[in-house]
C-alpha cells in the first residue's frame, strides 16, 4: 500500500508556468501555510502581478499576490474576507475577482461573482459596493491592458513586420530598393 500522506501537502499543488521565450515550462509553488484541502482555486492577474484566489467550504475568501514573478517567496496575502464581509447571500466556490488597483494603491477592486462590484480598503479592511445604472444582474467583467503591439502579427513582438525591418536593415547599411 502506497502512503498517500504528501497528496494534501502545499508542496503537492504546483502552479506550472510556460515560457514563450524559451519554450521551457517549470513549476511554482503555492504560498507558504495555505490551506488546501476543500479549497478551490483560481488564477487571475492583478496589476500585472500572478494572483491565487482560494474559497473554503466556510465561504472565506483568501486572495494571494505574487510581487515578483517567479520568486515563491513574495506570495502576499492581500486580503482575507468572509461571511458577513463582501458576500454575506452567497454560497459558491471561487466568487471573488480582483480586477484591478486604485490609482493609489489603497483599494482593489472586485468582482463579487458577477453580480455587484466592490471596492476593498487594502488598509482599513472595509469594503465599498458600487451602484452603477443599468448593470445587468448577471455580468462578467475583465480589465483590459493597453498595448503598442499589433495583434495581427505573428511572431512579431515589436508591431513592426519583418519587411519593414529588412528595409531599415537595408538602409542603415547604404543599400536602398
Amino acid at each position: 500500500m502506497e502512503d498517500s500522506s504528501h497528496v494534501y501537502s502545499v508542496k503537492s499543488f504546483i502552479i506550472m508556468a510556460f515560457s514563450v521565450e524559451n519554450e521551457n515550462h517549470y513549476a511554482m509553488i503555492l504560498p507558504p501555510n495555505i490551506e488546501t484541502e476543500n479549497v478551490e482555486m483560481k488564477l487571475e492577474l492583478l496589476g500585472g502581478c500572478l494572483c491565487l484566489v482560494c474559497a473554503d467550504n466556510y465561504d472565506v475568501n483568501n486572495i494571494w499576490v505574487m510581487m515578483e514573478y517567479g520568486v515563491e517567496e513574495s506570495w502576499t496575502q492581500l486580503l482575507s474576507v468572509g461571511p458577513p464581509g463582501i458576500l454575506p447571500f452567497y454560497k459558491s466556490s471561487v466568487c471573488l475577482k480582483p480586477l484591478a488597483y486604485s490609482k493609489n494603491g489603497e483599494k482593489v477592486l472586485l468582482n463579487c461573482g458577477g453580480k455587484k462590484l466592490a471596492w476593498y480598503g487594502l488598509i482599513r479592511k472595509t469594503v465599498w459596493f458600487l451602484t452603477i445604472s443599468d448593470l445587468p444582474y448577471n455580468f462578467v467583467p475583465e480589465t483590459c491592458v493597453e498595448s503598442l503591439v499589433r495583434p495581427d502579427c505573428p511572431g512579431e513582438g515589436d508591431g513592426v513586420t519583418t519587411r519593414e525591418k529588412e528595409g531599415k536593415e537595408d538602409q542603415e547599411e547604404g543599400k536602398f530598393f
